[in-house]
């Protein structure tokens, strides 16, 4: 996918996904690093790596899923804006709840994504967060399944 017009101008935000499915965190880093206006500096793998990984690398935004194999996303966020209170973070998750992005949004994560949604939303929801406020994807404002109240885990919440 090609920058978008009137995207040549724009400052370019350096990035971290983080993310256990390496298959997917690979080819979204690679999908974003196309952009004109977004550099790719790594990719990790758990909430410890991706720690680690935005502390040497000092990234303008993070691409964070919130099931990882040694925490969750919002643990992580909370560790990152500790460190860096400038980040700007962008959630993803494969089962929605009402309750996850309002926990999200309470810490300071910028933005909050379905994995299944399309990289056109992902896009928007990373360039509208850059300046700040919280940005929830469109297509999970409308998802029945993320209604207040619901937020235990179903049968596969093992990842999202």
């Amino acid at each position: 996918m090609d920058a978008e017009p009137g995207k040549q101008d724009a400052p370019i935000s350096r990035f971290v996904v983080i993310d256990d499915h390496r298959t997917f965190a690979g080819l979204l880093s690679a999908a974003l690093d196309r952009q004109q206006d977004l550099k790719c500096v790594g990719t990790a793998h758990s909430v410890n790596d991706g720690v680690e990984l935005c502390a040497g690398t000092v990234p303008d935004m993070v691409v964070l899923d919130y099931r990882l194999p040694d925490g969750s996303g919002l643990h992580a966020a909370e560790r990152l804006l500790a460190h860096d209170p400038r980040i700007r973070i962008a959630m993803l998750t494969g089962d929605p709840t009402r309750h996850a992005i309002q926990r999200a949004a309470s810490i300071g994560v910028c933005g909050f994504m379905p994995k299944d949604g399309a990289l056109g939303s992902l896009l928007e929801v990373l360039r509208t967060m850059r300046s700040g406020g919280f940005v929830v994807a469109p297509e999970l404002r409308s998802r029945p399944h993320a209604r207040p109240g619901q937020g235990s885990p179903g049968p596969n919440a093992g990842h999202a």
